[in-house]
C-alpha cells in the first residue's frame, strides 16, 4: 500500500498537540508496515530534521500552507498533485484538512470544532475556512478518525449523519514522561519558583483555555489559604490573549504568576512532575492532552466539568465548572488540604493513563486507512 500523510504541523522542538499525534501514529504505521511505502508531504524544510525508516519518502512542496487561502491551494494543487504522482492509494491527514476533490480517497483527523463553538476565539479568516470546507471534508471522507467519544458526538450533532463513518483512536505519552525524582523537583522550583509548590497550565494562552478564570480561581485560592503557592502558565501567548494579559498584570498576585513561556517538549515531564497539580480547566477541548502527561508524571489534576475532559480523566481527576472561579479555587483548596485525596488521584492517574496506547491508535489509523484505500 502507497500511504500519503500530511505532516505539515510536525515542526521539530516546537510541536504542540496535533503535531505530537501527527509524529506518534505515523512513525509507528511505518515502523510497522515495512511493507509498504509512505510519503509524507510537508510545506517546511525542517522535516527532514526528523528519522525515519527506509520505507519513509518525504517531500516538501509550497506553497507555505500558513493563510486559508494558502491552505486551499496546498492541498488541492501541490498535495493532490503529489499524491498523483506517487500513485497513492490512500491520503491521510492528521490536521483535519483534506484535498476537497480528487481520486485519491482521504481520511481526516477531525480532532473537534472549537471554531464552531467558540468563533469568537478563532481569527474571522480561520472561522471562514472551516466553516466553508468541514461539511466538504466530510461529505468526501469514506471516514473520519477522531480522538475522544465527545468529539465523535460532536460532529454527528453537526456534520456527519452516520455514526459508523466516524472511528475513534485517541492520544497517549511517550515513556519521557514519567514522575521526577526529588532532587530533580528541588531544582526545577528553586530555579522557576524560588523553591515555591506550584499550579501548572500547559498549553497556549487562549481564551477558550479559560485563562481569566484560573487566575481568579487562583487569587482566591491565595486570599483564603496564605499560602506562598505560585501558578505556572507555561506557553504562548496565542491570538486574542490581550485581556490574559490585563489579568495577569492587574492581579493583586501578579508576583506569584509565573511566565515561563513554550517549554520545549525534552523539558516538560520535569515541568510536570515537580508541579503540585495541574490545572487545566479549558472551555472546551476535543481530547485535552495535558491530562494525560501530568498523570503519568504522578501529579494530580483538576480539570473541567465540560466536552471530553471527564471523559479523558475518568476517576483520576477532581472536577470544576469552568465558568465558576469559586468551584475551580475549591479544588485546589482541596487539594491542598486532603493529602489522603491528593495521593489517591496521583495512583489513579498512574493507572488511568495506561489505558491510553499510542500503539493501538496507530494500528487502528492503519486499519482505517487500509479499508478505504483504492
Amino acid at each position: 500500500m502507497r500511504i500519503g500523510i500530511n505532516v505539515r504541523l510536525m515542526h521539530p522542538g516546537q510541536m504542540e498537540g496535533i503535531g505530537h499525534h501527527t509524529y506518534e501514529i505515523t512513525k509507528r504505521m511505518a515502523n510497522d508496515h515495512p511493507e509498504d511505502h509512505f510519503l509524507l508531504l510537508a510545506h517546511h524544510k525542517s522535516i527532514r530534521s526528523f528519522t525515519f525508516p527506509p520505507n519513509v519518502t518525504v517531500k516538501v512542496i509550497g506553497p507555505p500552507a500558513r493563510h486559508p487561502i494558502l491552505y486551499y491551494i496546498w492541498f488541492n494543487w501541490s498535495v493532490r498533485r503529489a499524491l498523483n504522482r506517487f500513485k497513492a492509494d490512500v491520503f491521510f491527514s492528521p490536521d483535519g484538512i483534506i484535498p476537497t476533490w480528487g481520486k485519491t480517497p482521504a481520511v481526516p483527523v477531525i480532532h473537534d470544532i472549537a471554531w464552531y463553538h467558540y468563533p469568537r476565539h478563532v481569527r474571522w479568516r480561520d472561522r471562514w475556512f472551516y466553516r466553508i470546507t468541514t461539511p466538504m471534508f466530510c461529505r468526501r471522507a469514506p471516514k473520519i478518525i477522531t480522538v475522544s467519544q465527545f468529539s465523535k458526538m460532536d460532529l454527528v450533532r453537526h456534520y456527519v449523519r452516520n455514526p459508523d463513518k466516524i472511528i475513534v483512536t485517541g492520544n497517549a505519552v511517550d515513556k519521557s514522561y514519567k514522575p521526577t525524582d526529588d532532587i530533580r523537583q528541588a531544582l526545577i522550583r528553586k530555579e522557576l519558583t524560588d523553591h515555591c509548590d506550584y499550579f501548572l497550565f500547559v498549553g497556549a494562552l487562549h481564551p477558550r483555555k479559560n485563562i481569566r478564570n484560573l487566575i481568579r480561581a487562583f487569587e482566591i485560592f491565595k486570599q483564603t489559604t496564605g499560602s506562598n503557592m505560585k501558578l505556572v502558565l507555561a506557553g504562548r501567548f496565542a491570538w486574542r490573549s490581550k485581556k490574559i494579559k490585563k489579568a495577569i498584570e492587574t492581579s493583586p498576585f501578579k508576583q506569584d504568576i509565573v511566565l515561563p513561556g513554550y517549554i520545549p517538549y525534552t523539558d516538560l515531564p520535569d515541568l510536570y512532575g515537580s508541579a503540585f497539580a495541574l490545572t487545566y480547566v479549558s472551555l472546551y477541548e476535543g481530547f485535552g492532552m495535558p491530562l494525560l502527561e501530568a498523570m503519568a508524571c504522578g501529579v494530580p489534576v483538576i480539570t473541567s466539568t465540560v466536552s471530553s475532559l471527564p471523559e479523558v480523566a475518568g476517576d483520576a481527576a477532581l472536577l470544576a465548572n469552568p465558568n465558576d472561579p469559586e468551584e475551580i479555587a475549591g479544588a485546589m483548596i482541596t487539594l491542598r488540604k486532603d493529602y489522603k485525596l491528593y495521593n489517591q488521584l496521583v495512583e489513579r492517574g498512574l493507572r488511568r493513563v495506561r489505558d491510553f496506547d499510542w500503539d493501538v491508535y496507530a494500528q487502528r489509523t492503519y486499519e482505517v486507512l487500509r479499508a478505504v484505500s483504492r
